[in-house]
């Protein structure tokens, strides 16, 4: 009876992974803390002979690039019912396909939910319309819409033939021993979180089954906040140390979500902020893992702060300009397309621009097509995470690199480029956090295409340089950082104290001088302080590429805070990229205030 039949395995969803080169780590000591963590170090990079190497030392023969893409619409409109939220809503079995799917699943202690059933319905009407499975750009908009809690990785469907006057209750009996045999083969692995459907239409009919492993579980979210905010609350089921979430803001900005310090991983409480203008917003957490530079991207969520919730797709189409090369001038390399329409998006965005690394791009040419095969594979996810390694490190650029950030996707098409690619990534916050960073100055992209699947893969990179500034400016703007987030918590304004920068100088100078370790600086740092105040301190040390990213202690939310705290700025030798340095010592008691600068949460 069936005349065709395809498999779709783990979705593109790993083309999507950031890299978290963002870098944070602390140590901590003093009379109640003597523990210390290990430092971040920028001998995670590869070296530069390593990168040269890869090429030929890492899957030297990348065959497939991508699975089968599926087909590529412009626009979509889905069927519904659709749902109010993200939910964990269970479905009940509603037709004879259903049960029989129900009774497996059931065996294999498979949750089956409303929102996965909702997506198995919405793409099963695509592939009987279309006779193919849709692009990873819509099952993304479709899982979202049906709102389905996590990633859909699992996509398996059959197409078949059969009398229209065939009852369903027949068609399922006849087909019963090949349909269970197809359930069975998709549960194999227990605790899945699945969804089926039969359509028909005419003489064809589809059975489809959807699947992904449970990695969050999360809170009813509405697809439309009720104010400026809405609350993210959950737990996800991966060994992570830090979750964070981003939201996108208006047509081309990201903002954070700001976590509740006393939440600790794997459980999450997050405040978002939308604006209540945009008719679509994207949100995604994301989590960070102790032994892993590659985050999981894994809750996206896609919200309509505007008010209505819509069931059409369109395909993004942000930053396709028409050509400007001059008739008979060579044509433009994939590179220069993608930062030449990120330029344009940035213009209309008030950004600067940024340029083409040159330098870079014999290495984003070698290593792309690496990434993007071993990507597909998580049994190949240590080699992805060598080669974004590689790319991000920008051991050519001819200056210090402050900060970067990674990332890549997948379009199918046989007319798609690197426009397309780039509309595509400035769709999710990720993407936009990546390339629409107004202090990014340099960009490198590589791109690979399979030809017998129609599909571009593509990676980009960007980094901003360093230019130096006033330790004490930057320690201020820590400071009133840690002021807004006390304020937030109805706190009283922190004290910012200064009689100890001497000693801060002289502990940061003999860090970036390679002279001290930094646990070492921070213990002969306490140890002259508490000479000096003559009570007990405590104290930290931080390693950030990006300041923006440092995380604070609970000690600074209780009570009152006098903190004093140096800032500095340094590359250790061999390292690819220079880093933050930051000392900060906590009194448990006080000194003159005339010794101290007082900022509020305005300063």
């Amino acid at each position: 009876m069936f005349t065709s039949g395809t498999l779709i395995g783990p979705s593109l969803r790993a083309f999507a992974l950031a890299l978290s080169l963002a870098l944070t780590a602390c140590i901590t000591a003093g009379p109640a803390q003597k523990r210390a963590s290990a430092l971040v170090d920028s001998s995670q990079f590869p070296s530069r002979a390593e990168v040269d190497g890869m090429s030929h030392t890492i899957l030297t023969a990348p065959a497939t690039l991508v699975r089968d893409p599926g087909t590529p619409v412009a626009e979509w409109t889905l069927a519904g019912p659709l749902p109010e939220q993200v939910s964990d809503a269970f479905h009940a079995p509603a037709s004879p396909y259903e049960e029989l799917f129900a009774r497996v699943a059931r065996q294999k202690s498979a949750e089956l939910l409303e929102s996965m059933h909702c997506a198995a319905r919405e793409l099963g009407r695509f592939i009987l319309a279309k006779k193919d499975a849709p692009t990873d750009e819509l099952r993304r908009f479709i899982a979202a819409r049906c709102g389905v809690p996590g990633h859909l990785d699992g996509l398996s469907f059959q197409l078949g033939q059969a009398d229209e006057k065939t009852s369903d209750t027949s068609l399922v009996h006849e087909l019963h021993d090949s349909l269970e045999q197809s359930v069975a083969k998709v549960l194999e692995v227990n605790g899945l979180l699945v969804g089926a459907w039969m359509g028909r239409d005419g003489n064809s009919f589809v059975t489809v089954l959807v699947s992904m492993p449970r990695a969050v579980k999360v809170a009813p979210v509405a697809f439309v906040p009720k104010g400026p905010t809405f609350e993210l609350v959950g737990e996800v089921s991966l060994q992570t140390d830090r979750l964070q979430a981003l939201v996108n803001h208006g047509p081309y900005g990201v903002a954070p979500c700001t976590p509740d310090p006393s939440v600790k991983p794997p459980k999450f409480s997050l405040v978002c902020p939308v604006d209540q203008a945009d008719e679509t917003a994207w949100v995604e957490l994301v989590a960070s893992s102790p032994d892993s530079a590659l985050d999981d991207s894994v809750l996206p969520i896609l919200l309509f702060p505007a008010g209505k919730p819509s069931a059409h797709f369109s395909q993004a189409d942000a930053a396709k300009p028409s050509s400007s090369a001059a008739p008979g001038s060579a044509p433009t390399s994939d590179a220069q397309q993608f930062v030449d329409a990120l330029n344009q998006v940035r213009h209309t965005a008030g950004m600067g621009a940024v340029g083409l690394a040159q330098e870079e791009q014999a290495t984003a040419d070698a290593l792309t097509p690496r990434y993007c095969h071993a990507a597909l594979d998580p049994s190949t996810r240590s080699d992805a995470e060598k080669l974004a390694l590689g790319l991000a490190a920008g051991w050519s650029i001819k200056a210090t690199i402050e900060y970067g950030s990674f990332g890549s996707g997948v379009v199918a098409g046989k007319d798609e480029t690197a426009r397309t690619l780039l509309a595509e990534a400035l769709e999710r916050p990720s993407g936009r956090q990546t390339l629409l960073d107004p202090a990014v100055t340099k960009v490198a992209a590589g791109f690979a295409r399979q030809a017998d699947h129609d599909a571009l893969c593509g990676t980009y990179v960007s980094w901003r340089l360093y230019l130096k500034r006033p330790g004490d400016v930057i320690a201020k703007e820590i400071a009133a950082r840690v002021a807004k987030l006390r304020q937030r918590r109805g706190l009283p304004p922190m004290q910012l104290a200064t009689y100890l920068n001497d000693l801060m100088t002289d502990a940061a100078a003999s860090v970036a001088n390679n002279e001290k370790d930094p646990k070492q600086a921070l213990n002969d740092l306490l140890e002259a302080a508490t000479g000096r105040t003559g009570h007990d301190l405590r104290g930290w040390y931080f390693e950030a590429s990006r300041l923006e990213d440092l995380e604070f202690p609970g000690d600074f939310f209780e009570g009152e805070l006098v903190l004093a705290l140096h800032a500095g700025f340094y590359k250790p030798a061999g390292a690819a990229w220079g880093r933050h340095g930051v000392f900060m010592l906590l009194e448990d008691t006080k000194v003159a205030a005339k010794e101290r600068v007082i900022l509020d949460s305005g300063q």
